[in-house]
């Protein structure tokens, strides 16, 4: 018996380049945008000191000025409960992140806490006294969605500005929390 060999017809060939091109634009863009970095269980609230301060007019700080009034930012190990209602909390426009407590106009000193919610494994604040500029700042580790530390610093002023933000894989401050605080 004489098998008859078959041709792929035009339609078809082009059906099946069709289906080539759809599957190669898929494997490329999941290799785009893939997580490049595996995320990790972080332990709570782990702070870091930032690199370097920088003022209220977003100038960089002198080295030797920076290191003169930063503050602290230490993990709360036994969170107490948040005091604050929710409808006095403030979130960020993405809503990644809400600060619980300090709220608005809220008079604090050394020792507060600053604590709230965040959907990205770390977020960095920066306390401004209106007077000398960023009197602390750090980087803190969330865990299981919670952060919660006791901020240390040295007010000169009687008012600042608490903002809580997290940074994008470019280096940009993204996801903003200004919070109006006095002293």
């Amino acid at each position: 018996m004489v098998t008859k060999k078959r041709s792929l017809s035009n339609r078809q060939r082009l059906f099946l380049g069709a289906v080539v091109v759809v599957l190669v634009g898929v494997g490329v863009y999941s290799w785009v945008n893939r997580d490049p970095v595996p995320k990790q269980k972080t332990p709570v609230a782990t702070i870091k000191k930032l690199p370097a301060a920088t003022t209220n007019t977003g100038e960089k700080e002198l080295s030797g000025a920076a290191s003169n009034n930063q503050g602290t930012a230490t993990p709360n190990q036994n969170p107490q409960a948040v005091t604050t209602k929710p409808n006095q909390w403030i979130s960020s426009e993405s809503g990644v992140i809400v600060v619980q407590q300090p709220i608005k106009d809220q008079t604090i000193k050394s020792g507060a806490t600053l604590s709230g919610t965040a959907s990205v494994g770390q977020i960095q604040y920066r306390l401004i006294d209106d007077s000398s500029g960023v009197i602390s700042q750090g980087i803190i580790d969330v865990s299981n969605g919670k952060y919660s530390v006791a901020l240390g610093f040295s007010p000169k002023g009687s008012s600042g500005r608490l903002d809580v933000f997290s940074i994008s894989a470019s280096g940009n401050e993204i996801n903003e929390v200004q919070i109006a605080i006095k002293f």
